[in-house]
């Protein structure tokens, strides 16, 4: 899998062991999770580039960071993630699934192992015993995408969103945009991301 930053520096490594370090109520936690081989079909596409729903397979996936306006690079940067994951199902069916935010430790799972939901409130149980907290910011059901925050104090802000597309063929696919601040957590969510990735598109085929 090939992986371009903004300056097109290119590097391909796939790693099989991800190391996922999150700090919950201030205790540091830094534990070997076992991801699995990154799916071949979660593709990495740049944020500013145009997403279209039947662009061809073999495009290159890329990822990205996106600065604050007026910001030089390298000062402050924000982590931007974007990935396309194919789905072997039709798209009112992975919607449905995945706009309920109580089915969310089931689509991730291996990933996650609980959720819990109060309101517009979603707390996780990741697979190492971390506890992360989230807000649904919005259902689309017209667009079928959920937005949503993480909240906690490992992040200035994180605004993320996943999208389920229709495809030809009964199939579909699913747009997941992570967008954070620290840049330097992109070592923490970007292999927890590609997790998530393989772990949803088991999952929403079933």
């Amino acid at each position: 899998m090939r992986i371009a930053t903004c300056r097109s520096r290119i590097r391909t490594r796939i790693t099989r062991t991800c190391i996922i370090g999150i700090r919950i109520e201030g205790v540091d936690e830094s534990r070997d999770v076992d991801c699995g081989a990154r799916s071949a079909g979660c593709r990495r596409v740049a944020h500013g580039q145009q997403f279209s729903p039947g662009a061809p397979a073999g495009r290159r996936a890329q990822s990205s960071r996106r600065l604050h306006a007026g910001m030089d690079d390298g000062d402050n940067a924000m982590a931007s993630l974007y990935r396309e994951i194919p789905l072997e199902t039709d798209a009112a069916r992975a919607w449905e699934t995945l706009r309920d935010s109580r089915n969310i430790a089931r689509v991730f799972a291996g990933v996650l192992t609980d959720a819990q939901v109060d309101g517009d409130l979603r707390t996780v149980t990741f697979a190492n015993g971390s506890v992360v907290q989230e807000r649904i910011v919005a259902v689309d059901d017209a667009h079928m995408r959920v937005a949503y925050t993480v909240c906690g104090p490992n992040f200035e802000q994180h605004a993320a969103s996943m999208q389920i597309v229709a495809e030809a063929g009964g199939r579909s696919r699913m747009v997941w945009i992570s967008d954070f601040l620290p840049d330097e957590r992109r070592a923490m969510v970007e292999p927890l991301m590609d997790a998530g990735c393989a772990a949803a598109q088991r999952n929403l085929a079933r």
